[in-house]
């Protein structure tokens, strides 16, 4: 499958913008995609890897056919509250409208003061 396969996943990535189910559906097969990830090289960085998990790290660095090089570095705690909420609203759409994935997103923040889980069971 192409989601298993990390160069694809960065193919996905640099024509589409994002990498999410829809997109692994959508574009695995699109020709610009086919042919960036026969390009991408993807390895474990251990310097990066040896700080895993108290933080998440990527490198991605980029060389053009002109030999032109881009280097991207993140280097942050693990991942935003906010890049989560996006992941499931985006993960949920086809099965949730914005409005039940938005109450279950504010029963989850708030989850600490649940009193009864089936408030939350309720809304899946």
């Amino acid at each position: 499958h192409a989601q298993n396969h990390p160069a694809v996943a960065v193919a996905i990535a640099l024509v589409e913008g994002s990498v999410f189910m829809r997109e692994f559906f959508e574009c695995y097969a699109d020709p610009r995609v086919v042919e960036l990830g026969k390009k991408a090289e993807v390895y474990v960085d251990p310097v990066i890897d040896g700080v895993f998990p108290s933080k998440i790290g990527t490198r991605l660095e980029i060389i053009t056919k002109d030999n032109q090089y881009t280097l991207f570095e993140e280097d942050k705690q693990p991942i935003s509250p906010r890049f989560i909420k996006e992941k499931f609203t985006v993960l949920s759409s086809g099965l949730l409208s914005g409005e039940e994935a938005e109450k279950i997103i504010r029963v989850v923040e708030d989850l600490e003061n649940l009193t009864n889980i089936m408030e939350l069971s309720s809304l899946l």
